[in-house]
């Protein structure tokens, strides 16, 4: 069935697709105005009391944090801003003009359980990154998917052919509806927005919400957070989140400059918030799991994927075809050996000094690791190297760090261009990850083996570029650093500060 001309009237005309209650449509229309007063908005919303009494459970909820209750919506507009009560006023209607009722065939638990990560994840995301709007973002998230709701509704059981077809996979739907209708929910989605006269921030995340790289650039930041969103849903939701985990890192950070350890702190409130806003949205989005068990998943999962096809990092790809004799790989872990080791950081020293750029050298002792090869054998001391390996990667990658085996129970990093303060904070990012995830890598039967990590680090920068005149002085000062952690207890990570430097 293509949906034509005048299919598309049929579907945007149908007397069963959702319209917003005429309250939502003045706020809309209130909001729009920017010399509105507040006491006439308040006047609005109160008008309907049992949304007016929903917007105040939720403001005063702990999503928003207030210090004193609100009990008035004029005093939660004073309080909070236009905004998030629009959001609220906005959100409410739209679950009550769509509704859950899934007798018809329409998968509603799925559909208002992306939804809801979605907005609430929007919100949290701009947030984060200080987008102006964040509410925009979370009633963008809630509105992303109705081209769905105003599809099945229109189209019946042609429509719930194609989301079968999906097998439950939101990723895969848009190419079916294309296949079928020639249209996907994403249009359909921003004409039925339009019809509401909705504003552009909120039609372009619906339009452009399945590929936020063809956004207007206007509206390509909340376009992205709802993506971005999105892939915490996915995460969240997977049963083996690793390959989810690992866009979610990589678009986060290409995006908006969020590291690792943020993004999953920001997936642990994301998925706490939403299943606080289910309550109160009255939503049925079934069971919502809890976020450490989510993150030790994906983390299982990327090391599973190592173990399958080590990967080496990007620098070390780069750096390797740079190399003598490429052919220097640990067989084990796909990184660097000892002698492609030697020989990027001589390079790497070298061209540091010339650009007149800081490099620094980490090593990582770890201890425990040949007992456990020992009791377990060499597929769990394999295991346990892959792991650690694809830790370092997801922590000095993105720095442009080049991740080296040295020996059986020795790693480096060198960084190039990074100071001393940035590979400090980075290295004990990593060892606070490894203390989180060592007891998943041995078997029960070996927690006699336990691991521990030694982490040391030296650098070569500005006032201090004569004490290592030479790489293997930073080498040999990056192990003696190694050394002092150990002697500390290990867990731990020492810096090596020149006595000129000091």
């Amino acid at each position: 069935m293509t949906i034509d001309g005048d299919m598309l009237e049929k579907i945007l005309g149908c007397d069963q697709l959702p319209t917003l209650p005429a309250v939502a449509l003045r706020v809309i229309e209130q909001t729009s105005d920017a010399n509105i007063r507040i006491e006439e908005l308040a006047r609005t919303i109160e008008h309907d009391q049992a949304l007016s009494a929903k917007i105040l459970k939720t403001v005063n909820s702990s999503f928003y944090g207030l210090r004193q209750r609100c009990a008035t919506i004029h005093k939660a507009i004073v309080m909070l801003g236009l905004s998030p009560v629009k959001s609220l006023a906005l959100g409410f209607s739209l679950v009550q003009s769509v509704g859950s009722d899934a007798s018809g065939g329409f998968p509603f638990r799925q559909y208002w359980r992306r939804g809801l990560h979605a907005a609430v994840g929007a919100k949290i995301i701009a947030g984060h990154v200080r987008l102006d709007d964040p509410d925009e973002c979370f009633i963008a998230g809630l509105l992303q998917d109705i081209g769905m709701v105003a599809m099945h509704r229109a189209l019946g059981d042609s429509y719930l052919r194609v989301l079968e077809l999906s097998a439950g996979v939101h990723g895969d739907l848009l190419k079916h509806e294309l296949a079928h209708f020639t249209r996907g929910h994403n249009e359909i989605g921003a004409m039925l927005g339009q019809r509401w006269k909705l504003p552009s921030q909120l039609i372009m995340p619906i339009r452009y919400h399945e590929r936020p790289g063809a956004a207007p650039l206007d509206h390509i930041e909340l376009v992205r957070c709802v993506a971005l969103a999105n892939m915490v849903t996915d995460t969240i939701d997977a049963e083996r989140p690793g390959d989810a985990m690992r866009r979610l890192y990589g678009r986060a950070s290409e995006w908006f400059k969020i590291g690792e350890d943020d993004c999953e702190r920001l997936l642990g409130e994301i998925a706490v918030a939403s299943k606080e806003m289910a309550g109160l949205f009255r939503l049925d989005c079934g069971p919502f799991s809890d976020p450490k068990e989510i993150l030790e998943r994906a983390e299982d999962r990327i090391i599973e994927l190592q173990q399958e096809e080590p990967r080496e990092s990007v620098a070390s790809e780069r750096w390797e075809a740079l190399l003598a004799d490429p052919g220097d790989n640990d067989p084990i872990t796909g990184v660097l050996g000892r002698i492609g080791f030697d020989e990027a950081l001589v390079r790497t020293f070298g061209a540091a000094r010339e650009e007149d750029r800081p490099i620094s050298l980490i090593q990582v002792a770890v201890d425990g690791l040949t007992e456990a090869t020992r009791q377990g054998g060499n597929i769990i001391g394999d295991r346990i190297a892959i792991a650690i390996t694809a830790t370092l990667n997801s922590h000095f990658e993105p720095h442009g760090g080049i991740v080296c085996r040295i020996g059986s129970s020795i790693f480096s990093v060198i960084l190039p261009g990074v100071d001393r303060a940035l590979a400090t904070k980075t290295a004990v990012e990593f060892a606070e990850r490894f203390t989180s995830i060592r007891r998943r890598l041995v078997p029960e039967a070996l927690r006699s083996a336990e691991l521990h990590i030694s982490v040391g680090l030296a650098s070569a920068e500005g006032a201090n570029d004569a004490v290592f005149p030479e790489p293997k002085r930073l080498s040999a000062a990056s192990a003696r650093a190694a050394r002092a952690a150990r002697d500390a207890g290990g867990d731990c990570v020492r810096a090596f500060v020149p006595r000129a430097a000091a």
